[in-house]
């Protein structure tokens, strides 16, 4: 008797279907460790605003210049000087500029408002819409394969979500291996014209829908026709200057890109102006021919159309006690994506790169091109595809055939560092330990080379501790 009511218990939590890439758990204490935190214009368009993500919980920070207090007393005055002191006496990184500027201002973090989410936080990037290309919106990627498009609505003084783009039921039909067990990389577009997510060589687009876009096509149309009938009317004759025309009232749509197999979540309300074309999943190999085991990638810089560096190793991957066997298996691949036709082309290719390189950087003008980072090395790659780099310790030569700039009495481990470009030709480095470098960067014939990795003295960051540093 009582085994049949056991079983008359158990029989409906059988027919009960749990999603297979969720935890079911309570969260008691929320989290505290900053796993990103990006800078952007998202509460305003003058508004500096400082996006942190803790896993769950995302937090909205404005930094707002202080306001100096003349009625110091005495000690903090000497405290004051004692600041001044150091940072005239600040590496080559900070320009003179910005000394004065430290020296006369202040500024503080003032919370604006916190969220919590009902996913684990994966990425967060910003870019700027068609709907207002003033502020920043951002982008949410969570570990299930989530994008959530977010603005912020000053209406409500809180956050609204624009549109839910589902990605997680084709890709794990796509995936062999389960779908919880891929890393999810999600970029956008520096350019805001699309954002990318990859899982297991599998990469989701997700293009941005701009008016100039329909301008561009329509122009170029018209500018044709009048070319045609020009050349048609004057096959002998002088040519004539062809006369500007106005399209700006032009009501012509660009054919959009469609997938069915995408689920696009409900949006909160009627958007005034088109946001978006339809989502689209291609395979590695439509991308380029040898294109797997991506390790990452990034969207780069100053060019029109979106191009995407891709760092991966298309033979084989291997590790430090395999090294005998094999090293100097990666390769980069810089391609420039047609989003109308789904189609690459390849611009820049690498080979023969160390084995440990993990992380693309990008970098904006006026360095421009992308850094390659290992724990070893930093490799950076200009507009024009020449590869230079600095060892920053003594096991590179033993890891890599790759000829660099040797640094080696540096004797950095750069695995879980940051680096952010700082202006000018400098960018800052911060190990995980919370130690300084300066990355420093020539200009020669158009383009720039990696020069020179220095240290920063300590006292000007006396006071601050740094551990496990995220990027901006």
């Amino acid at each position: 008797m009582a085994k049949v009511f056991y079983q008359s218990l158990l029989e409906p939590l059988s027919r009960i279907v749990l999603p297979t890439s969720m935890n079911i758990h309570n969260q008691f204490i929320d989290p505290s460790t900053c796993k990103q935190a990006i800078s952007c214009n998202f509460t305003g368009p003058t508004a500096k605003n400082i996006i942190v993500s803790k896993d769950t919980i995302l937090q909205i920070f404005e930094l707002i210049e202080r306001q100096e207090d003349y009625n110091e007393d005495f000690d903090d005055l000497n405290k004051k000087d004692t600041l001044n002191d150091n940072v005239n006496e600040t590496e080559s990184f900070i320009s003179g500029e910005l000394n004065t500027q430290l020296q006369k201002k202040s500024y503080k973090i003032s919370l604006i408002s916190e969220y919590k989410l009902n996913g684990s936080i994966n990425n967060i990037t910003k870019f700027r819409s068609n709907e207002n290309e003033n502020i920043d919106y951002l982008i949410i990627c969570t570990k299930i394969a989530k994008l959530s498009i977010i603005h912020w609505d000053s209406s409500k003084n809180s956050i609204s979500t624009v549109s839910l783009h589902y990605y997680e039921p084709i890709m794990s039909n796509l995936c062999f291996e389960k779908f919880e067990d891929h890393e999810v990389t999600q970029r956008t577009d520096p350019g805001s014209l699309c954002s990318v997510l990859e899982i297991r060589g599998l990469f989701a687009f997700l293009p941005f829908y701009h008016d100039f876009m329909d301008n561009d096509a329509v122009e170029d149309d018209i500018e044709m026709a009048i070319g045609d009938e020009e050349n048609k009317n004057n096959e002998d004759g002088p040519e004539k200057k062809i006369r500007k025309v106005d399209s700006g009232n032009s009501t012509s749509s660009r054919k959009s890109l469609s997938s069915s197999a995408i689920e696009e979540g409900p949006k909160t309300k009627p958007r005034t102006k088109k946001l978006y074309n339809s989502s689209f999943i291609l395979g590695s190999a439509s991308l380029h021919t040898d294109l797997k085991n991506v390790v990452d990638f990034g969207f780069l810089h100053s060019y029109r159309e979106p191009t995407m560096a891709i760092l991966y190793s298309p033979k084989t991957v291997t590790w430090a006690g395999n090294l005998s066997r094999g090293k100097d298996n990666m390769q980069v691949v810089v391609l420039s994506l047609d989003l109308e036709s789904k189609r690459s082309t390849p611009i820049i290719e690498l080979f023969d790169l160390p084995y440990d390189l993990e992380i693309v950087q990008p970098l904006p003008n006026p360095i421009n091109g992308f850094l390659l980072i290992g724990c070893n090395e930093i490799i950076h790659v200009n507009s024009i595809g020449s590869a230079r780099g600095i060892a920053v310790n003594s096991y590179y030569q033993k890891c890599s055939n790759f000829q660099i700039k040797d640094q080696s009495d540096l004797e950095l481990d750069l695995a879980g560092c940051a680096i952010e470009y700082i202006g000018g030709d400098q960018m800052l480095l911060i190990t995980e330990e919370g130690k300084l470098y300066s990355v420093s960067f020539e200009k020669i014939g158009g383009s720039s080379n990696i020069t020179e990795i220095k240290e920063i003295n300590s006292k000007n960051y006396e006071g601050i501790s740094i551990n496990q540093p995220t990027s901006m």
